[in-house]
C-alpha cells in the first residue's frame, strides 16, 4: 500500500476521486476540519488534494507530485505481493522503538490488543497470533488510537453546548435542538419522537 502522507494527488474524475478516498480511509485520513472524506457537490474536476503528515486532507493547488491512477497501478502491483522477511523485520524493528511511548499507548501491548500477551516480545509470537502481528507492521503506526465512547461522545457535547452558551455563539434554534437531543441520547435519555 502506498502511503499517502505528503502526496499532492492529482484526480481526474468523481469515479476516481471516490476510489482515492477509499484507499485514504483505509490509512486514517480525513478532512483537516476532521469529517470523514467525502467528495463535495462543488469539487472540480480535474482537482489536485493534498494528503498531510497529519492525515489530514485538504484540495490543493495546481501543483501535484503523482496522479491517482499510478497511484491504483502501484497498488495492484503490490496488492498481492507478500512482505519479506527483511521488509518484515525492519517494520518491526521501526515500531518496536518505544521512545516515550507508554505501554498503554502502543499497537504490541497486551492492553490493546485484548491479549494475555504483548507481541513486541517475539517469545510471544506463535502461529495463531502471525497474522495480527503481520498486519501491525503493515499499518506502519506504532500509536494505539482508541475509539470514542459513547460516554466520552456525551461529555464532549454537552461541553461544547455549555461553552457555546457561556460565550453566546450565534447558533439556531435548531442547531440547540440537535444538541440537546444528541445529548439525550448519548445519556440514554429517550427523545420526543418515541
Amino acid at each position: 500500500m502506498i502511503d499517502l502522507r505528503g502526496l499532492k494527488v492529482r484526480v481526474e474524475t468523481r469515479e476516481e476521486c471516490e476510489k482515492l478516498f477509499e484507499v485514504a480511509r483505509k490509512q486514517g485520513f480525513k478532512w483537516m476540519n476532521g469529517e470523514e472524506l467525502y467528495i463535495t457537490r462543488a469539487q472540480p474536476f480535474p482537482d489536485a488534494i493534498h494528503f498531510h503528515e497529519k492525515r489530514e486532507v485538504t484540495w490543493c493547488c495546481d501543483y501535484y507530485n503523482i496522479e491517482a491512477k499510478d497511484i491504483f497501478r502501484i497498488e495492484n502491483e503490490t496488492e498481492n505481493k507478500e512482505m519479506t522477511a527483511r521488509e518484515f523485520l525492519e517494520g518491526f524493528i521501526k515500531l518496536k522503538n518505544c521512545g516515550s511511548r507508554d505501554c498503554n499507548e502502543c499497537v504490541f501491548s497486551s492492553i490493546n490488543l485484548r491479549s494475555k500477551f504483548s507481541l513486541c516480545n517475539n517469545e510471544n509470537w506463535n502461529n495463531s497470533n502471525i497474522d495480527k502481528l503481520i498486519e501491525l507492521v503493515e499499518k506502519d503506526d506504532p500509536i494505539y488510537h482508541s475509539t470514542m465512547t459513547e460516554s466520552e461522545a456525551a461529555y464532549i457535547i454537552d461541553d461544547l453546548s455549555a461553552a457555546l452558551e457561556e460565550y453566546e455563539y450565534p447558533i439556531s434554534d435548531k442547531q440547540k435542538e440537535a444538541l440537546g437531543l444528541a445529548i439525550r441520547k448519548f445519556k440514554g435519555g429517550k427523545n420526543n419522537e418515541e
